[in-house]
């Protein structure tokens, strides 16, 4: 009869939780492996790959009863992760692993039948967690996630390293050592976006617009006719997106490792840029599944959601955002399951004003009714259209200008130097990014100066503006004047602000 215990992790929302492998090998009974602790399909297969892959490495594996515990018992495990620690318990019980190389280390890797070990669903949050339980992660691919998780890693490549290596050694043996354990540190990976501002002829105030959002997080809709320019313009947005900080990078990255699927689309550092075709569903934006997974309001996390075509998704999809985007986060609860995701994004929306598309042109006239306007515009909501700190109409370029090849340009790289400078900035003053701030900073007497005071009342006495509108003209205002590297929130920065506001009169029929 033997015991051993082999720590591991299953994945829960993007955290993990540790899992104990128990294993025990009776002194009697039919030979056979039985799996239990509430293990899925996945979990269940296990047996057979780590036999096949003990068998390939000349490990006996005992013809009686073997018992494989994955407690705690009452929390569902899924995935392949398992199978490297069930493997390793199963010899380690059986007297052929050394008990001492199994402590203090976490495994989580899958068996490939040629004895390959796999990178599973999850390893970063599995590295984060061995780090907080000082534990050393093994398995594929974990030396690179050290510098984001701050901990230790042993790194295999196939399962005849352990074969060879102290795991499998007796006492007092030689043995040939695997990677040295240690930190290994990640090389950002440089933005695999390609496209450029440069390549815009004109559309300066829109450009102007997506500046201000990107550098104070504030949310964007663009309206215009069709073949304006909208989704061109958006699609360049992430050139010039703020750097992610170190912790935004792990909280990205932990999401992202969450889904395999989208893990494979996603470099470590880069920023999010998500834009979901509009016949998504409500379980694809916000999450949802079978075990639950992020939705795209969380892969965009610290970075940008587009919804292009915005009145095209369905109503109950679109007002299923509206907590997220002002909270922060989604939490989805099912019958015995509570997960929580992280969703702060910048939501930019695109849309014509119209089914026809020119209501509000100067060029071609609408042949939409008002009742057909009304309908069309109440797709998005009003609750919704709220969530928006700025509106910004986008005319079609003149054909004399988008010929003209003198025609000015402004590339992502001047563009982003501004946004740099506004940082700097920020930090210097001790002001949080002009989306986060509250309304009585920026109404205070020594950030908001009299004549832009008394032009924010005027305007909102006329507008009837609520008071969540004014704090979002204060807002985008304040992050005007960081771009204009002043302290004070002066007129010019006030009249910018209520410009961007103008254009929601376009949605009112």
């Amino acid at each position: 009869m033997g015991y051993a215990v082999v720590d591991t992790a299953t994945i829960e929302g993007v955290e993990a939780q540790l899992v104990h492998v128990e294993v025990h090998i009776a002194s009697g009974g039919l030979p056979q492996i039985k799996i239990v602790g509430l293990g899925d399909t996945a979990v269940l297969e296990s047996k057979e790959r780590v036999v096949a892959v003990l068998k390939a490495a000349h490990i006996k594996i005992p013809a009686t009863r073997i018992t494989v515990n994955l407690a705690p018992a009452m929390a569902k495990k899924h995935g392949s992760g398992f199978d490297l620690a069930i493997a390793l318990g199963i010899a380690c019980a059986s007297g052929q692993i050394n008990p001492r190389v199994l402590a203090d280390r976490l495994f989580v890797g899958e068996l490939s039948l040629s004895g390959e070990v796999c990178a599973v669903q999850g390893q970063i949050a599995a590295g984060l967690l061995a780090a907080k339980l000082d534990k050393t992660i093994v398995g594929k691919g974990v030396r690179a996630i050290c510098s984001l998780t701050h901990g230790k890693a042993l790194e295999i490549e196939t399962f005849s390293q352990l074969r060879k290596s102290e795991f499998f050694t007796q006492k007092n043996e030689p043995f040939q050592s695997l990677n040295a354990e240690g930190e290994n540190h990640y090389v950002r990976q440089s933005s695999n976006y390609t496209q450029d501002f440069a390549d815009i002829v004109g559309h300066e105030t829109a450009i102007r617009a997506l500046q201000i959002a990107a550098c104070g997080r504030h949310n964007i809709l663009l309206l215009g006719p069709p073949g304006a320019g909208k989704t061109m313009l958006v699609s360049r947005l992430p050139s010039i997106m703020p750097s992610l900080s170190e912790n935004e990078m792990l909280e990205t990255a932990l999401i992202y490792a969450a889904s395999m699927q989208n893990e494979k689309n996603y470099s470590i550092g880069s920023v999010p840029f998500r834009a979901p075709h509009h016949s998504s569903s409500i379980s694809g934006l916000i999450g949802g599944g079978n075990p639950i997974g992020p939705g795209e309001v969380s892969f965009a996390h610290n970075g940008v959601l587009f919804l292009d075509e915005m009145a095209q998704f369905a109503p109950s999809a679109l007002q299923s955002i509206r907590t997220p985007l002002q909270d922060g986060k989604v939490t989805l609860v099912r019958s015995q399951t509570r997960v929580e995701f992280l969703s702060r994004f910048l939501l930019v929306g695109a849309s014509n004003p119209c089914p026809c598309g020119f209501f509000g042109s100067n060029d071609v006239a609408c042949t939409c009714s008002p009742a057909v306007l009304k309908a069309y515009h109440n797709r998005i909501g009003g609750p919704l259209l709220d969530r928006f700190d700025m509106i910004c109409w986008i005319d079609r370029v003149n054909p004399g200008v988008f010929l003209n090849k003198n025609c000015a340009h402004i590339s992502s790289r001047e563009i982003s130097k501004g946004i740099s400078h506004a940082q700097g900035f920020r930090h210097a003053h001790g002001l949080k990014v002009g989306s986060l701030l509250e309304k009585d900073v920026l109404a205070s007497d020594d950030m908001l100066t009299a004549s832009a005071r008394k032009i924010l009342l005027q305007e909102a006495m006329k507008e009837n503006l609520s008071s969540r509108a004014m704090v979002k003209v204060l807002r985008v205002a304040r992050t005007c004047a960081d771009l204009g590297q002043s302290y004070e929130i002066d007129e010019p920065h006030i009249c910018e602000a209520l410009f961007y506001r103008n254009d929601w009169k376009v949605l009112h029929v």
